[in-house]
């Protein structure tokens, strides 16, 4: 079987990792390992930058590579190669590509656009003139930019093709879908859990992170992707703010991935913000965090909860989207929307030192069930682009 890879979804989304980009290095990895016997000629930009060591490893296994500069050359490598598989973990921007004759296995990881337009909070992002535009243009024409957005996926799940594959790492995703595009064919929507990824398999903690960055184990409390307004880092931080003025809150507070773009100044001294920071160093403040608050407002699969339960960090998570078919009754859940329920399970694990053990025992317990099933199911993913 010959197979057409996407590696521009591993690609980073200017300099920072992203979710898409670590599943689409797993699944090309498991590729090269399990499915020995596939032909697989893969694209990339070559005016982004993409992980070295996964083109050498491409190369070992005698993968064809090629360098493209704009998605039109897209066109120009699937068109002549009829009777392949065509495989991306980030298709949402291919909906004009032309698959005819080709099978096609896409992951989609949420329809976010759809089911989340837009947060109140979202401004408070805002770098600069065309992300307030955006946010104001989304605000006040939130109906004709979720119709748009529609659309836009409609024109994706239509796109011709000799088959056509959809996985998916939930099954709330898989029936989002099915929810917004009532006519798609159930049986073609597999779901599969997002893969283990470099974080929570090959990298090993930075021994120095915690000395480097003045923490102490199990001292602080951990947010990330504090830049993303989706993340809702700015409303956790309301709410810390808020009990750190109501009590005596001992822990410190570390947001990680940047900040929104507007806080107050008295959040200076109160909360320490970090860069989008190297995999060891995330490993070691996942497994030395005294917990890790992760508000999102929405999610396909969910990453961070996972990397940290795998630690046996106790979680303070939204229940929203797929985090609570994913992480069962491990985490504590709260309303990403109320910042007095954030409190209340903040504070609740700060006073009941045998809470936060159970939900550390919990925490691990799930950790080591999912990830069985996510190495099961990458290698059922594979089967299915190379077969």
């Amino acid at each position: 079987m010959t197979i057409v890879f996407d590696l521009v979804a591993t690609q980073p989304l200017g300099n920072n990792v992203h979710g898409g980009g670590e599943y689409g290095k797993a699944v090309f990895l498991s590729m090269l390992a399990n499915m020995p016997n596939s032909s697989i000629t893969a694209f990339y930009y070559k005016n982004r930058p993409i992980d070295q060591s996964l083109l050498d490893r491409a190369r070992d296994h005698g993968v064809e590579l090629l360098e493209i500069s704009q998605q039109s050359d897209i066109q120009k490598i699937i068109s002549p190669r009829k009777n392949c598989t065509f495989y991306s973990a980030m298709p949402y921007s291919y909906h004009n590509l032309d698959f005819s004759g080709m099978k096609v296995v896409f992951t989609i990881h949420g329809l976010r656009p759809i089911e989340i337009a837009s947060d109140w909070y979202e401004y408070k992002y805002a770098r600069g003139l065309s992300d307030w535009v955006k946010w104001v243009a989304k605000s006040a024409f939130q109906n004709q930019y979720v119709k748009w957005r529609t659309i836009q996926f409609g024109r994706l799940l239509n796109r011709p093709a000799r088959q056509l594959h959809i996985v998916v790492p939930s099954e709330h995703t898989k029936y989002s879908l099915l929810t917004t595009f009532p006519d798609l064919d159930a049986d073609k929507i597999v779901v599969l859990y997002s893969p283990e990824t470099s974080v929570g398999t090959e990298a090993r903690a930075e021994p120095s992170t915690l000395s480097k960055y003045g923490l102490s184990e199990r001292e602080f409390i951990l947010l990330v992707s504090g830049n993303r307004w989706v993340k809702n880092s700015y409303r956790a931080l309301v709410a810390l703010d808020q009990l750190m003025t109501k009590t005596d809150l001992c822990k410190q507070v570390l947001v990680v991935g940047g900040a929104p773009a507007s806080i107050p100044k008295k959040w200076q001294p109160k909360f320490s913000f970090l860069p989008y920071l190297s995999q060891r160093e995330l490993v070691a403040l996942y497994e030395s965090a005294f917990c890790l608050l992760y508000p999102t407002l929405n999610e396909g699969f969910g990453y961070p909860p996972l990397e940290a339960m795998r630690h046996g960090t106790p979680v303070v998570c939204s229940a929203i989207t797929s985090t609570t078919e994913i992480l069962g009754d491990a985490p504590m859940y709260f309303s990403p929307y109320s910042t007095s329920e954030i409190q209340n399970r903040i504070l609740s694990l700060l006073r009941d030192d045998q809470l936060w053990q159970n939900k550390s025992s919990q925490s691990s317990a799930r950790y080591k069930l999912v990830s069985t099933q996510q190495r099961k199911m990458l290698i059922k993913l594979c089967e299915i682009i190379a077969t």
